[in-house]
């Protein structure tokens, strides 16, 4: 069994939840990532990542603030029981994968 952390990134931008949600979608394909899922009635999103570095998946929340804002939640989880894992957070890298690729 693989041994998992998780992490969590927050992001407040402007638009709408639907905006967004495609926004999401289309920078979790163009970062590589695979079986990406997308729940509209949840704003919700999950992809997964698997390369010969890096195993793992992410999940973006999708949710209205009050100060009129969209809120993006992305929670990595990631296998660091590799030699990997010892020279770069592989949670960092998938964040930055998704972060890198949103517009």
């Amino acid at each position: 069994m693989a041994i998992q952390k998780s992490k969590v990134e927050t992001f407040q931008v402007l638009g709408s939840r639907q905006d967004w949600l495609s926004k999401c979608e289309k920078a979790l394909h163009n970062a590589g990532f695979k079986s990406v899922l997308v729940n509209s009635e949840l704003s919700l999103l999950s992809a997964k990542i698997s390369t010969l570095t890096l195993s793992g998946s992410i999940k973006i929340f999708i949710s209205e603030s009050d100060s009129g804002f969209i809120n993006l939640r992305a929670e990595s989880s990631a296998n660091i029981d590799n030699i990997y894992a010892l020279f770069r957070s592989p949670n960092n890298k998938i964040l930055e994968m998704f972060s890198k690729n949103i517009q």
